[in-house]
Parts: C-alpha cells; structure tokens; sequence
C-alpha cells in the first residue's frame, strides 16, 4: 500500500506512534526489484562493475545490460529477494547463517 505524507504525519506524531515500540517499514519485494534493476543498469558502484566468476568474468551490471528486460529482472529479483530475506532475517534476529558475515 503506497502510504501519503499526510498518513504518515499523523502515524509518527499522532497517539500510535508513542505507543509503539518500534517501527518498521518494508518496501514491496517486487517494487525492490525492479527498482534495483533500473538503479543497476546506470551505477557507478564498484562492486557492480567487477567481474565474477559466476557470471563468467562479466561483471553484475555487464550481466544485466546483456540481457533482455525480462531476464534482467529476474536475475536482479533472485539476487534482490535474497538480500531482503536476509536483511528481514537479521533485523528479526532469527537464528540464520545468513546473518554472518562472509
């Protein structure tokens, strides 16, 4: 659900938010993905531009430029969905190697 300024306003200042513990916010997976692919397609992070073995010395950002749309995102949607479950993972604090770094 896309949530509006005004929303937001009255969540974080009205009585909810100071009865709350925390808050946490998560973006749509699929919306995450696709952002990521069109984010990679025109970075200039290092890391998206160096070669990996795995994609046979192409870099990431190679990878994805060399594919078609369709591809291109369901590459960047497997690497993206294995971050957010990670990153979800570790801020829930669930017991997972995925946590570790390395």
């Amino acid at each position: 659900e896309h949530v509006t300024l005004p929303k937001l306003h009255r969540f974080f200042f009205g009585a909810k938010f100071h009865a709350a513990a925390f808050v946490h916010i998560v973006r749509e997976p699929l919306e995450v993905c696709v952002s990521s692919y069109q984010y990679h397609l025109r970075s200039t992070e290092a890391w998206l531009r160096t070669p990996r073995k795995e994609l046979h010395g192409r870099s990431w950002q190679a990878a994805l430029r060399a594919a078609s749309t369709r591809d291109g995102l369901l590459l960047e949607c497997r690497r993206s969905i294995r971050d957010q479950a990670r990153s979800r993972a570790c801020a829930c604090r669930v017991p997972t190697r995925m946590c570790m770094p390395g």
